[in-house]
């Protein structure tokens, strides 16, 4: 996830971008990077899955 403001707390970020909160967690290893979101406001959650292992 890119850099944003927010709390963290049991291993997840808060944010709050102004449209509702999103929760978000994220981790990887040397090959791969896998990233769950939250967007309460909305009820949706993401599941990203990468095999590359970092932001680009």
């Amino acid at each position: 996830m890119p850099e944003l403001d927010g709390s963290y707390g049991y291993g997840w970020v808060v944010v709050d971008p102004g449209d509702g909160r999103v929760a978000w967690h994220d981790g990887g290893n040397d090959w791969s990077l896998a990233t769950v979101a939250e967007f309460r406001r909305r009820r949706i959650m993401v599941f990203w899955v990468s095999r590359t292992a970092g932001w680009s």
